[in-house]
């Protein structure tokens, strides 16, 4: 069960019941689209509360991650039952041949004071990194300024690296790269903190064993109050299994 710290994290949990063939929305999530506790919802009344401008979008994307990648994340509108406009992030799991309970599951955040640049750091960093903590996906906290790197337990677990030999340097991430990924994802990464824009890539990871893990990330970076960069947020995701399903297809 996800705990309940994520309603206080503005975020909220989602997954699907296969057995039973139903949808559950954990409080935090129902507090955010204004739904009662008992309120009943399925998928087609969740997409009622997407704008209709991004319906289309994230209809399509959906389909996309399932068919192609495993996971999904975007960012989109909604409209809340009490008409209020919202701006929605989005993280999503297709788990396939796991003895789980729960095979399709996601986590929605408000990044509504985000978007409307009124949302301190620390705010900021505590709902992320308590949402995507939720979800077992890997996060790391990256300050630009000091060369300061906090992962959280799931990256250690994803790079196959001890905490204990973590050194929490961004050169620790690099070291974990495969050697043919290691530039091109050094530039991405800089060039996303100097033009301000998001870092969405994927890449190669080479674990102890000598065996590969495929990385999607996905980050964001974080101003100071004098406008310089300060701390970027970056999401990890293990595609290992999808990558290799569209390799043996090919």
């Amino acid at each position: 069960m996800i705990s309940l710290t994520l309603e206080a994290a503005n975020a909220g949990f989602w997954y699907i019941d296969e057995k039973k063939g139903s949808l559950h929305w954990d409080i935090g999530l129902r507090n955010m689209y204004k739904l009662d506790i008992d309120e009943n919802i399925d998928n087609d009344k969740w997409m009622s509360f997407i704008h209709p401008i991004d319906k289309t979008m994230v209809i399509n994307r959906i389909d996309q991650a399932q068919q192609t990648k495993g996971y999904y994340k975007d960012e989109y509108r909604i409209i809340t039952k009490n008409n209020n406009l919202k701006y929605i992030q989005s993280f999503a799991i297709f788990r396939k041949n796991l003895d789980v309970s729960y095979k399709i599951s996601g986590i929605n955040i408000d990044i509504t004071k985000d978007i409307k640049n009124t949302q301190s750091l620390n705010e900021f960093k505590e709902r992320f990194e308590i949402a995507i903590d939720s979800a077992s996906i890997g996060i790391w906290d990256y300050n630009y300024k000091e060369d300061h790197l906090i992962w959280n337990k799931f990256m250690y677990e994803i790079f196959d690296v001890k905490e204990q030999d973590f050194n929490q340097k961004f050169k620790d991430f690099e070291d974990c790269l495969h050697p043919e990924d290691l530039d091109r994802v050094r530039k991405e990464f800089f060039d996303a903190v100097k033009y301000n824009r998001l870092y969405d890539t994927q890449f190669r990871v080479i674990r102890k064993d000598g065996s590969i893990t495929y990385i999607d990330a996905y980050g964001k970076l974080i101003k100071d109050p004098e406008g310089q960069p300060h701390r970027v947020y970056v999401v990890n995701i293990d595609i290992t299994e999808s990558v290799l399903e569209k390799i043996e297809i090919q």
